[in-house]
């Protein structure tokens, strides 16, 4: 995928962040974008990798730095709530893809509104129990449920295992990966 195609995609998905009006930060971007590759087939080419604090791309954080650099992002808010927002510049980029912004535009704007004000802990560990879900995706519901439970509960409490599980299962039934 080109890299303005990828520009389109992060711009449409940094706006349905926005359109939210709820808060949100860099991890929360991050996490957005695993789940829309894993579970929408969004075409997002970043490399994730699991790490202790849930899935992690050094190549997005590279290019939302890059797209702040050309001018297609800014930062607003204060020093301790700052979040991305696409300029005009990198609005006119979405007319150039009109039909992947069809395409995909519902599913982003689905993701960015559950993943909106949520917080950092919470959206991480959403997206780390998706990543269980996908690695244990054969298993009978039950057993499913108790695997990914053991894997997300080793660096949490119980009841947010639990409820990153709840959410996880509420996303993953929208896109037909749940029987629940």
């Amino acid at each position: 995928m080109s890299r303005m195609k990828s520009v389109a995609l992060l711009t449409l998905l940094l706006d349905g962040f926005r359109e939210s009006g709820r808060r949100f930060g860099g991890a929360h971007v991050e996490c957005a974008v695993y789940l829309a590759r894993e579970l929408a087939a969004v075409p997002f080419e970043y490399g994730f990798r699991e790490g202790r604090r849930g899935v992690e791309s050094p190549e997005l954080r590279r290019e939302l730095a890059a797209m702040r650099e050309d001018g297609l992002l800014r930062r607003y808010g204060n020093p301790f709530g700052r979040r991305l927002c696409p300029t005009e510049r990198g609005r006119r980029i979405l007319a150039a893809f009109p039909r992947t912004v069809q395409r995909t535009g519902d599913d982003l704007r689905y993701i960015a509104g559950e993943l909106a004000g949520m917080r950092t802990g919470e959206a991480r560990r959403l997206a780390r129990t998706v990543a269980a879900y996908r690695r244990h995706c054969s298993l009978p519901d039950e057993e499913l449920d108790a695997a990914v439970l053991a894997e997300t509960a080793q660096s949490m409490s119980s009841g947010d295992a639990r409820t990153a599980t709840r959410h996880a299962r509420r996303i993953m039934t929208r896109y037909g990966m749940s029987d629940a």
